[in-house]
């Protein structure tokens, strides 16, 4: 973990700016309990075209949630990066919870892949502001790259999940 705490380091120095300070901690507040995902979702609930990728989205959450929350956070049980260093400083109020994987990424990445594999063309919106809240975790200095790696991979999984789990519900196997 040495090197993980000088790559944030290293980043934060190369990257940060003014307009970032600002911008990166408003960015990953979009990704707080998945509510623009949700707020996303129940939008769509509201149109014929999109209903069913709605509900693909609001399973793979629930999925994703269970995985990172539930099972993963608790049993890794990984320190923030600010726990490990008294050279990072977060600039956010510091999280309480553990850190790996990251579940801002993991729900971001979770929805956004949820709506590609519902045949959604809402996934091209949505994949960019999923990469910039994953990216913001590590600029505001709350997780390590491979906490987001994980969570990318976990949101993979879940977006899995939730798309076999409707084809399941609505006896869709024909993908």
């Amino acid at each position: 973990m040495p090197f993980e705490c000088w790559f944030l380091r290293w980043m934060r120095h190369y990257t940060k700016s003014r307009f970032g300070d600002w911008f990166m901690p408003r960015a990953t507040h979009l990704g707080d309990y998945g509510a623009l995902w949700i707020a996303m979702a129940l939008v769509m609930l509201f149109f014929r075209r999109t209903r069913r990728p709605a509900v693909q989205m609001l399973l793979t959450l629930a999925v994703e949630s269970l995985l990172c929350n539930t099972l993963l956070k608790p049993l890794i049980g990984r320190p923030r990066p600010y726990e490990l260093s008294s050279k990072v400083r977060p600039l956010i109020d510091p999280p309480t919870d553990r850190s790996f994987p990251s579940g801002h990424t993991a729900s971001s990445i979770a929805a956004a892949m949820s709506l590609w594999l519902a045949g959604s063309p809402l996934w091209k919106a949505a994949l960019p502001a999923a990469l910039l809240i994953a990216w913001s975790r590590m600029y505001i200095c709350v997780h390590f790259v491979t906490d987001i790696l994980g969570g990318i991979g976990a949101g993979l999984l879940s977006a899995v999940m939730g798309d076999a789990l409707m084809r399941f519900i609505t006896r869709d196997n024909k993908k």
